[in-house]
């Protein structure tokens, strides 16, 4: 059978009516339909990306809360996955997409699951994904590969899930059990640095996009950004979080970030208020420190009283004993 104009990446095979025909697609960014009786093709649909699975799917179940007909005699469905990292259900014959399913990255294939009724989908990042086909909803989530390790931290009331920085603009966010796993997303660059509070149920993160991010976990687990610190002028090479002398410690945080640019600043977090606010901006360095970190905080003040940092001890934001002696 000729037809593709560059390599076929999925085919399935599916009876419509007294018909037995092919389904392929491939990396010519297009979806082949063949009457394999003539050997002829009888549609072709273009998809606008490079294809690399097509599958079909069991007429038998349902998706999106409702039986899966076309109006058409002998129709059927196929999901296509591609370099654009979106599962889309396509209706045939009319080719009209029903249904779509974002990914966090590209797709290089994809695969249904009859024991588990799943749809099975990998990523170029080593990703696995899976799908339940009665809401296309993602089940869980399998990380292969985490590339380099940059820092990583426990979070949730009991720890039961640890938050990743690796290679990449997101967080890794691990269920130590399952080892099913979610991406944060916000950071336009790759993160660097994370810390976490004492509760463990807000999490700081600074970037190579300049910026630092509050984390929240809300009643289900669920993590979403809820603040955002710009300022910086270079990447945010580290980040410390602390809960601040208010009646409610839980309410209130203090965040010192330490950048490239040679400058740390604190800022003040409320939970419930959607702003970072900046305390001061300080330059405590002549060239990039590599690390901050808090050494004693006065709650009874309800301010960062004295910290440390690479090449010196400062109070209220000011050098009091620069420390020397590395070459």
């Amino acid at each position: 059978l000729q037809g593709h104009n560059s390599l076929v990446r999925g085919i399935g095979f599916v009876h419509s009516g007294d018909t037995e025909l092919l389904v392929s697609g491939g990396r010519d960014n297009v979806v082949l339909i063949w009457d394999l009786e003539s050997q002829s093709i009888v549609s072709t649909f273009p998809v606008f990306e490079t294809v690399e699975a097509v599958v079909l799917l069991p007429m038998s179940e349902e998706f999106e809360g409702k039986r899966k007909k076309v109006v058409a005699k002998g129709g059927f469905y196929f999901v296509v996955a591609g370099d654009k990292g979106v599962l889309r259900v396509i209706e045939y014959p009319s080719g009209k997409t029903v249904h779509e399913a974002p990914c966090p990255s590209k797709l290089v294939g994809c695969f249904w699951d009859e024991r588990s009724k799943q749809l099975v989908s990998t990523t170029f990042d080593n990703t696995l994904l899976l799908h339940d086909i009665g809401s296309f909803q993602r089940t869980k989530q399998f990380v292969g590969s985490y590339d380099e390790v940059i820092d990583v931290k426990f979070i949730g009331e009991e720890q039961t899930h640890i938050a990743v920085a690796t290679n990449i603009e997101h967080i890794q966010v691990v269920d130590v059990q399952t080892l099913d796993s979610n991406l944060l997303q916000g950071h336009t660059d790759i993160v660097m640095c994370l810390d976490v509070a004492k509760d463990g149920l807000t999490l700081v993160s600074g970037a190579k996009d300049n910026t630092i991010r509050v984390w929240q976990a809300d009643e289900d687990g669920v993590w979403d950004c809820v603040a955002t610190g710009s300022g910086h002028a270079a990447d945010v090479t580290t980040v410390t979080l602390t809960a601040a002398g208010t009646a409610d410690p839980s309410q209130m945080y203090h965040i010192l970030s330490g950048s490239r640019d040679c400058t740390l600043k604190l800022w003040t977090f409320a939970t419930g208020d959607a702003s970072l606010e900046t305390v001061y901006t300080r330059k405590a360095h002549e060239k990039v420190g590599l690390q901050w970190q808090l050494v004693d905080v006065s709650l009874c003040s309800a301010r960062i009283e004295c910290f440390v940092c690479a090449g010196g001890l400062l109070r209220n934001g000011h050098h009091r004993l620069p420390c020397t002696g590395h070459q």
